[in-house]
């Protein structure tokens, strides 16, 4: 049947549409019949050149929208994506999440038609593979009541969906152009003229929104009142009752969290863009992330974080992981910098949570293995405001194992949760009386492949208009000082909270 032709304007996302419009038109038939097939819609997946996009344009156009929306940047990959819209989700809020995340990652990979129709040069992306996320989302830390009235109210124990639109990239270097992948939904009965201006709509409706958004600019910070959830002396007591338990032989490591909550002066919101902004320019080198929270978008409700410890980065056969634990504080003096990180290599009650987590990290994976590399002595990582204990570990997976097998082996690490596992997990239930949600908890992406990563969700805040909450945790063992603690969780507070104060838009 003929199709009108895609009317063209001077515009880069639809002159790039007009490279593909031929391959659209032959790839079309057979996305039906594959829908036919499969008794569901399809997903016929276009790479668009979007060189001229501001990257970081998408945030606001996707708020302003009521668009959902996820955002990602991993500086050790050199690899970042902003998702817009949802075209398949899941949410779970009964039984063990993992199984139904994978069991939806499943059924979304196999609607994908691959090859990628591409105008334009091929681009790679995340370490040379030809990489394009296609699923993100986020799970809890473990069981939790989301109707308890808390901060968490409403939140799923998992939640996964498959953006419309993800524009990836590589934003710190501007001189790469950006791609824009449209995920065009086609069930057998669907008509390609129809779905055709329905992709023009969008792309003029993104092209003539989002590519004039200014990139967000710093302004003097504001105040905000900081209460704690839990109060000083709650949470020292807590400290005491973990090396007791410790002393006893029932723990050789937990982690405690605890959380703030962040109020901004009246007649002020929060505005996320400007404050992700913030917390990317604040944390180079952390992996940095935003996810829409469930229910409506306009709601404004946004998990969002820059995370030092990557949970798992899965490329082919290959997987990277990191043992971090042990913390200390920056300095502007050099010298006392410098003094401060050797004191904390040095220190045994650091080094000793450090072995824990790496000793628990390599029994996880080493079935999932047939190489198993981990660096011998632990290393400095050192972040604007502190500095970690770090151990990375690498390996090459058996056949049948994956993503999917490393998130069920891996989470909590002892990092996040103590060590062993089961009576760590078991004493934070009895005694933690903080809500996590998905704080210390897996959040990330995957490709139709089965490639994908995952960043553990600390450094974190749930973002509400009106209200924010600020997380941290810390490690605790039999040789832990309850008021240092204490202070290690305000040092790791103050990351998230001064991004967060940055700009605050008057309430409208």
């Amino acid at each position: 049947m003929p199709v009108s032709p895609v009317v063209v304007h001077h515009s880069c996302l639809l002159c790039s549409l007009q490279e593909l419009e031929s391959s659209i038109v032959a790839a079309f038939p057979a996305a039906q019949e594959r829908s036919r097939q499969l008794g569901r819609a399809v997903i016929l997946r276009l790479d668009l050149d979007a060189r001229s996009a501001p990257f970081w344009g998408l945030l606001p156009h996707a708020l302003r929208q009521g668009q959902r929306y996820a955002v990602w940047h991993d500086p050790e990959t050199d690899f970042a994506f902003v998702g817009l819209g949802e075209l398949f989700a899941m949410e779970a809020r009964e039984g063990d999440p993992l199984p139904q995340v994978q069991a939806f990652w499943r059924d979304v990979a196999e609607r994908v038609l691959e090859p990628c129709l591409t105008a334009g040069s091929v681009r790679r992306f995340a370490g040379g593979l030809e990489v394009l996320p296609l699923v993100v989302g986020g799970l809890a830390f473990g069981r939790h009541s989301p109707e308890r009235g808390d901060a968490w109210e409403g939140w799923p124990t998992a939640r996964f969906w498959v953006p419309e639109l993800m524009l990836l990239g590589r934003p710190e270097q501007p001189d790469e152009p950006n791609r824009l992948i449209y995920h065009m939904r086609v069930k057998s009965g669907d008509s390609l003229k129809v779905s055709l201006k329905k992709l023009c709509v969008r792309l003029e409706n993104l092209q003539s929104s989002a590519f004039h958004e200014q990139r967000p600019s710093s302004r003097p910070s504001m105040a905000l009142r900081s209460r704690p959830v839990e109060a000083r002396a709650a949470f020292c007591r807590r400290v005491q009752a973990a090396r007791q338990a410790m002393c006893e032989g029932r723990l050789a490591k937990v982690v405690l969290a605890r959380a703030a909550l962040l109020i901004p002066p009246e007649g002020h919101v929060y505005d996320l863009p400007t404050s992700l902004a913030c917390l990317r320019a604040a944390q180079p080198d952390a992996l940095c992330f935003a996810l829409a929270g469930p229910g409506p978008v306009r709601d404004g409700r946004c998990f969002l974080g820059a995370s030092p410890e990557i949970l798992v980065r899965v490329l082919g056969r290959r997987f990277r992981t990191v043992a971090l634990a042990g913390t200390a504080r920056r300095d502007a003096d050099p010298q006392i910098d410098a003094m401060l990180g050797r004191a904390l290599l040095a220190s045994s009650k650091d080094l000793h949570e450090q072995a824990l987590v790496v000793e628990a990290i390599e029994n996880a994976v080493l079935p999932l293995c047939t190489v198993l590399n981990t660096v011998k002595n632990p290393t400095l990582r050192k972040l604007p405001g502190a500095q970690h204990l770090q151990t990375p570990i690498s390996g090459m997976l058996r056949a049948g194992a994956g993503v999917f097998e490393l998130l069920q082996a891996l989470h909590p690490t002892p990092a996040v949760g103590g060590s062993p596992a089961l009576a760590a997990a078991a004493w934070l239930r009895e005694h933690e009386s903080l809500e996590r949600g998905w704080y210390a908890a897996p959040v990330g992406w995957l490709d139709a492949a089965g490639n994908g990563a995952f960043a553990v969700a600390i450094r974190s805040a749930l973002v509400t208009p009106q209200r924010a909450w600020a997380f941290a945790g810390a490690g605790i063992v039999e040789a832990s000082d309850p008021s240092a603690e204490w202070e290690e969780t305000e040092l790791k507070l103050q990351t998230v909270a001064a991004s967060l104060a940055t700009r605050l838009e008057a309430a409208a």
